[in-house]
């Protein structure tokens, strides 16, 4: 196989593989960052400020 060179379906699995892997990850990490802008919310208050 010459280098930088994939087969198609190489592709469409990788693609698939990293969407699986975001989706999975932003999933995971959502309940620590709404509890985070939760807290930094009540901490400078609801202005931003």
């Amino acid at each position: 196989m010459t280098a930088g060179v994939h087969y198609p379906h190489d592709v469409l699995a990788g693609a698939a593989l990293g969407a699986a892997v975001a989706t999975a990850a932003l999933w995971s990490a959502a309940p620590t960052a709404a509890r985070t802008v939760a807290a930094l919310l009540e901490r400078w208050g609801r202005s931003g400020r």
